[in-house]
């Protein structure tokens, strides 16, 4: 069972768990990246390009906030550090070359990063203080599975990049509402997405239309 190998009051449980949520997601956006290339070698269907740019925003974001949520996480919790510091050699190396990325006095930081990842996305942060009011996300995830007993995998294969934490994708289900108590959040959510899809519609017509001499229509 999940909740027998990741209790939520384990602070280092809570952490791996959001690593492994990130891994998941830098694995599948670079396999759908790869799909579109091969898809459209050339790159020139702009729904496509468009996609490829949407995905490749999404990695940088997580890049940032992955590594943010590293560094932190070492701040907030010593038995976090003591974990990430026994991990070894190799392991310090890799999240050397990662922290770097986000350390203003390194000749690797990426100062362009913190600012994309603030208009794009976030994972659930560590906060020992939130934790204890009961209001940590993944902490209250991670109960939730609990309470499901749910039964979670790992998949190891040849590469990097044919590993992925199932498990994690079943506790980032609690971090959604509970559909089966309220079974019309998803219609409302559909509702509000058309709703703002038309709203935009609108707001681009307006916009062209008192801007008209800058626009041209292609046949």
């Amino acid at each position: 069972m999940i909740a027998d190998a990741f209790p939520e009051s384990d602070p280092v449980a809570r952490f791996v768990t959001v690593l492994a949520m990130v891994v998941n997601d830098w694995h599948r956006t670079m396999q759908m990246m790869a799909a579109i290339a091969l898809s459209d070698p050339n790159s020139e269907v702009p729904e496509a390009r468009g996609i490829k740019l949407m995905l490749a925003r999404q990695e940088a974001a997580g890049c940032f906030e992955a590594t943010k949520f590293v560094a932190d996480s070492r701040k907030r919790f010593p038995e976090i550090e003591t974990f990430v510091k026994g991990l070894g050699a190799d392991a310090q190396q890799y999240i050397a070359a990662v922290e770097a990325t986000v350390d203003k006095n390194s000749p690797e930081y990426q100062a362009w990063l913190e600012d994309h990842r603030n208009v794009t996305s976030h994972y659930p942060e560590l906060v020992r203080e939130r934790y204890v009011a009961g209001k940590e996300e993944i902490a209250n995830a991670l109960k939730r599975t609990a309470k499901k007993n749910v039964r979670g995998t790992v998949t190891v294969g040849d590469t990097d990049r044919t590993l992925r934490f199932h498990y994690a994708d079943e506790v980032a289900v609690h971090l959604l509402p509970d559909i089966a108590d309220n079974p019309d959040l998803l219609s409302k959510l559909a509702e509000a997405r058309v709703a703002a899809g038309r709203f935009a519609g609108l707001a681009f017509a307006a916009y062209r239309a008192a801007h008209e001499d800058v626009f041209t229509r292609e046949p």
